[in-house]
């Protein structure tokens, strides 16, 4: 099963969802699409839906995925994880905001979308 990345607007920010095995490299190449759409569309705000991957990242990975995306999404952006089976463990939103990223980790979207579109 290959990795499956899904991206559209939604009110106010963009929604990013992603199905498939889990791994270092899906993540990579899942931050790489995010990057080129970015690009095409200037959006401040993303909402990141990675629920129906399946499998676990080394925390090693973890460390290294966070903070590649406190080097990319700097400034006022916001990135909402939505995180429902743990993936991430917390570790990625740790690594990510100690180095000045603005994202979160959520399990339930509803929360994910009530912080990613506070003002």
């Amino acid at each position: 099963m290959e990795l499956t990345i899904d991206i559209s607007a939604a009110a106010g920010y963009l929604r990013v969802s992603a199905r498939g095995p889990l791994s270092r490299a899906a993540a990579e190449h899942l931050g790489e699409r995010m990057r080129a759409e970015l690009s095409s569309q200037p959006v401040a705000r993303v909402l990141v839906d990675v629920s129906a991957l399946s499998g676990e990242i080394p925390e090693g990975d973890l460390y290294e995925l966070g903070a590649r995306m406190a080097r990319t999404y700097v400034g006022p952006a916001r990135l909402a994880i939505l995180d429902v089976d743990g993936h991430t463990d917390g570790f990625f939103e740790t690594v990510a905001r100690n180095r000045g990223g603005n994202v979160a980790t959520f399990g339930s979207e509803a929360d994910a979308i009530a912080w990613l579109t506070a003002p």
